[in-house]
């Protein structure tokens, strides 16, 4: 029976609007990952990063940053020479690349469409001159040095930020007591792997909702679901339903996180799946991504797994309960769709920055590992709420 069950969830015509509806949303919400990062000034950032990684390991030492320091003074021998016997830097009198930074400070402020010709030609000789890789390389360093000024010490790291005693103490203990901020871990990849995540489970509730409640609606219009009822034994098929329902929607979430994340094990990232979660990296946009967990990128990752799979597995419970109380399809698209709205709110407070201090979940509560417990209390409200339901609806005479 259980087989039979499934079966009716996979049709062709909606499975292949399921499938459009996924390259749609893969197109438009999940390709970033793989497509555009980095990009813009973090691929500077990048580079340093995938080259620290390559040359240090997991973790830099005192020594490690005096040399990638040394490196810095080559390069700055580099620009000053680039600088001076450069045409822009002739003509406008400078003599190395300190120099040409402070120039930027006299040139002409707002909108080029409100300048003169003569501040107009002044800008594009700046921005032409501006785009050479060298300049690039060294204002990203510059802005990951500035980061690493911050861990000098505790009151140069909290300066900046405000935060309670508990945090703080936590912060604290994981960050320089144990030495964390020593991590090479790139900066932003774990919050653009937890958007892309919560838009993946996102899209599988999307799925979710289009494949599994219809089946239950057409049995009540059908009068199947009366017929069945009529002795004890058909009755019992509620529960083999419930099951399907739940194997349904686990094979929905296994197999979009199949399609949409095992791809990053073939991308550079999958080289950080042993680094811990917090590094010093993180200091170079204030972003404040920190962990309290002692765990790997890579174990980091299993976590949003099975947050997915706890988020997704509650829904579909929901799910099974808007089908069994719908008689038509109106009434289960009107039941639908605010259950849904419910658990896009759930899926990107619990998802989204999930076991890190600033995902919104903690900060409002301050428990550590809030994300978990919440997935955890959400899929046993479904379970219990559907066996309740079960054994409740069981006892009606359908007949009577």
């Amino acid at each position: 029976m259980l087989q039979v069950e499934l079966k009716k969830f996979f049709k062709p015509i909606i499975l292949l609007v399921a499938l459009l509806v996924s390259i749609l949303f893969y197109q438009l919400q999940l390709n970033f990952l793989y497509t555009g990062l980095p990009n813009g000034f973090q691929t500077e950032i990048y580079k340093y990063v995938f080259k620290w990684r390559s040359d240090f390991g997991k973790t830099m030492t005192d020594a490690d940053f005096s040399k990638v320091e040394e490196d810095y003074q080559t390069l700055r021998k580099e620009a000053d020479k680039y600088v001076l016997e450069s045409d822009y830097g002739k003509k406008n009198d400078l003599k190395n690349y300190t120099e040409f930074r402070k120039s930027e400070e006299t040139l002409p402020k707002g909108s080029i469409y409100d300048m003169s010709p003569q501040d107009e030609q002044k800008m594009s000789e700046y921005s032409q001159f501006n785009t050479n890789n060298l300049f690039f390389q060294l204002s990203a360093y510059e802005m990951i040095k500035e980061g690493l000024g911050r861990f000098e010490s505790e009151k140069n790291f909290f300066d900046q930020r405000e935060s309670s005693d508990k945090r703080r103490s936590l912060i604290r203990q994981v960050i320089f007591e144990e030495e964390s901020w020593r991590n090479i871990l790139p900066e932003g990849l774990p919050g653009t792997l937890a958007s892309h995540v919560a838009d993946m489970l996102l899209l599988a509730m999307v799925c979710m909702g289009m494949l599994l409640p219809s089946v239950f609606v057409k049995d009540n219009l059908l009068k199947i679901k009366s017929t069945q009822w009529s002795s004890r034994r058909g009755r019992s098929l509620i529960r083999t339903q419930y099951l399907a329902t739940q194997i349904g929607a686990f094979i929905i979430i296994t197999v979009l996180l199949l399609i949409f994340l095992l791809p990053i094990v073939g991308t550079k990232f999958s080289q950080f799946f042993d680094s811990a979660l917090n590094s010093f990296l993180t200091e170079s946009f204030l972003d404040s991504e920190y962990s309290f967990l002692h765990v790997t990128f890579g174990q980091w990752i299993w976590l949003l797994v099975l947050l997915v799979y706890l988020v997704g597995l509650s829904f579909s419970s929901g799910v099974f309960l808007v089908a069994q109380t719908s008689k038509n399809y109106l009434s289960m698209l009107m039941k639908l769709i605010p259950l849904l709205a419910v658990f896009i709110v759930l899926d990107y407070w619990l998802i989204k920055n999930a076991f890190y201090i600033q995902n919104r979940l903690y900060r409002k509560t301050e428990i550590l590992n809030i994300e978990l417990y919440a997935a955890l209390v959400i899929f046993l409200i479904g379970v219990i709420g559907n066996m309740i339901y079960i054994r409740k609806i069981q006892k009606k005479d359908l007949l009577s």
